[in-house]
């Protein structure tokens, strides 16, 4: 087993790599503002030539990710590309180009905020009403976290 060094940043490895993926919430930003530093570093690993990746779990296609980070500041001339959980469910149920997205039918329940509708919207998909009339359940989180928790 090897041991795992922590780093305090990646200043001292970074001549090592073409480019990074960062993780959003967390890492960049605290989901209002970016961390002191961030836009800057951004910068400065974009003028250093590296290619710069944002990577969210999020379950929101990458145009409503992007357009909240340009609210933070973050606009998108401090990085190269983005990729959201919610962008991959969007291609995955649009292509369908697996075994198992290929026998879905076209019967969907959401379980999830209005917001996170994207993930399916424009797609060849009915709403179903209820679990019980729907093919397959799109779960992107919780409508009100504390009627979910029982508070």
């Amino acid at each position: 087993m090897t041991d795992i060094v922590q780093l305090s940043g990646i200043a001292s490895v970074i001549d090592r790599y073409d480019g990074v993926i960062l993780d959003l919430w967390g890492v960049l930003h605290d989901g209002e503002q970016p961390y002191p530093g961030v836009p800057e570093c951004l910068d400065r690993l974009r003028a250093a030539g590296k290619v710069i990746c944002l990577l969210s779990n999020a379950p929101r296609r990458t145009g409503g990710v992007i357009a909240k980070l340009e609210g933070m500041g973050i606009g998108r001339e401090r990085y190269h590309h983005v990729m959201t959980s919610g962008e991959a469910a969007y291609d995955a149920l649009r292509d369908r180009d697996d075994p198992w997205h290929a026998a879905l039918d076209r019967r969907l329940y959401h379980i999830g905020p209005d917001r996170d509708m994207d993930v399916y919207e424009g797609l060849d998909y009915t709403l179903a009403a209820s679990p019980d009339e729907a093919d397959f359940v799109v779960n992107t989180g919780i409508v009100d976290f504390e009627v979910a928790v029982g508070l």
